[in-house]
């Protein structure tokens, strides 16, 4: 007796004098197995939602690592996971700390260090499941700027994200204005540029001709103001 599977039976009798049969069949197999996977995908993000909700950090990351180890690309896995450590967990912390000893500058940045780089460390491994996706670069832009204050790394990554296909534009004009903060002047007016060009060969309607006025005047004031550096 076989296996009914969309129209296909999978058995021992007669699949083996059909090898075009046994193929659809073993297909039809792996797309149940996948949807499967999918939706053990789904329920153990429910889990981390759950674990979230209780501030089991302990949870959030095994369950996170199951969710993506099942849905290696659901980048929205990776991302979620990310924020609510290098965030969420990290806000929590550092309330426990005030309730017990008061404010204490220091130790918020080393917790808050410390958190990202366990957020930053998960991030690098969905790189690695999901490439060059800009969203990764972006997240990882943020935690650096918000959380390490490493403005120079938080560049980095935005330019990162900026060079990715279908990245969205506002993160090559990051990039450009932490340049400037940093004084890297010529970095800064370099990718402006870029984002300035972008800006111009958008598709029709795409973007603001307000925010292009303003790329504009900002580059022609950075232009001037870095030439009047190399001058002097």
């Amino acid at each position: 007796m076989g296996v009914s599977l969309a129209g296909r039976t999978l058995s021992g009798s007669g699949a083996a004098d059909d090898p075009q049969r046994e193929a659809e069949g073993a297909n039809g197999w792996a797309v149940l197995l996948g949807s499967f996977r999918g939706l053990a995908a789904d329920l153990a993000w429910l889990r981390v939602h759950l674990a979230w909700e209780r501030q089991d950090e302990a949870a959030v990351e095994r369950w996170g690592d199951l969710a993506t180890t099942l849905e290696p690309t659901a980048v929205s896995f990776w991302l979620n996971a990310a924020r609510m450590v290098a965030h969420d967990f990290a806000e929590s912390k550092y309330a426990a700390v005030v309730q017990q000893h008061g404010a204490w500058e220091t130790q918020r940045r080393a917790l808050f260090r410390e958190q990202a780089n366990r957020a930053l460390a998960r991030l690098e491994r969905a790189r690695a499941a999901c490439g060059d996706d800009p969203r990764i670069w972006i997240e990882m832009g943020n935690i650096h700027l918000h959380r390490r204050d490493d403005l120079a790394e938080a560049a980095r990554c935005y330019g990162r994200a900026a060079d990715a296909a279908e990245a969205p534009l506002y993160a090559r004009r990051i990039e450009a204005g932490l340049w400037w903060r940093l004084g890297r002047r010529e970095k800064a007016v370099a990718a402006l540029r870029q984002h300035h060009a972008a800006l111009l060969t958008a598709p029709a309607g795409a973007v603001d001709p307000d925010l292009v006025r303003e790329v504009e005047g900002r580059l022609s004031q950075w232009t001037r103001e870095l030439e009047q550096s190399l001058n002097e």
